[in-house]
């Protein structure tokens, strides 16, 4: 706790059909990115509420169906969890850019290089200390991380990413088959001549209620044909 009093104290004084339409992290341009998200992003994303945010980062991925889609479902909810985790921790508007092109950079080593975890665990360590061995040489990393704020992103992506990463690496590259289930019903309802109304539905309501009311249409029927 006395650990990320610190990093508090410290961020206070320093300051987007799911089968046409693919997200930003599926998209060739991915290795061209700098920053997944800018400062100017940061700093108006800080102002929102969790639906917001989870709102505008559905915006920035160009997810387009994760009610139905769980490999976009799952994408987003890491986003948005990521960014909650550094807002909580008060970490400046510039390091919190960097977290998470960092934590994008990674989600892209498993999709588009298949990375090992040991390997991915590397880039990590690489991308922590400010240093240009990184093999994702497309991301720009400038800002340096404390002991006590690396520590803690570390700890993040160790048990939401690295403790998961078979399951990464299986929503990536095992695409799910989509399965319809349906059920087909036949009901035979006898039909009433010249009746003015529809039938009532009879699994809706006791036979009793059903012949009653049958009944009732039949007599009504009658006296208008009798005037």
């Amino acid at each position: 706790m006395a650990s990320r009093d610190k990093i508090k104290a410290q961020g206070k004084t320093s300051e987007m059909d799911s089968e046409e339409k693919k997200t930003n992290l599926d998209s060739n341009s991915v290795d061209n990115v700098k920053h997944f998200l800018l400062s100017s992003q940061v700093s108006m994303l800080l102002k929102l509420g969790t639906e917001e945010v989870h709102k505008k980062m559905q915006e920035i991925l160009q997810i387009y169906n994760p009610h139905t889609c769980l490999k976009e479902a799952a994408l987003l909810d890491y986003y948005v969890s990521g960014f909650m985790w550094a807002k909580e921790v008060n970490l400046p508007s510039q390091k919190i850019s960097n977290f998470m092109t960092i934590l994008h950079m990674l989600l892209d080593n498993i999709k588009n290089k298949h990375m090992s975890l040991v390997d991915n665990i590397k880039e990590l360590a690489n991308a922590l200390k400010g240093t240009e061995n990184s093999i994702s040489t497309s991301y720009e990393l400038v800002e340096i991380y404390t002991v006590e704020e690396a520590v803690y992103i570390v700890d993040f992506f160790k048990y939401s990413l690295f403790q998961h990463y078979r399951l990464y690496e299986f929503l990536f590259h095992h695409p799910r088959k989509e399965m319809v289930f349906s059920s087909e019903e036949n009901i035979e309802t006898f039909k009433i001549p010249h009746s003015l109304y529809p039938l009532p539905l009879e699994e809706g309501m006791s036979q009793d209620k059903c012949d009653l009311l049958q009944g009732v249409e039949e007599e009504d029927q009658l006296a208008d044909e009798e005037r």
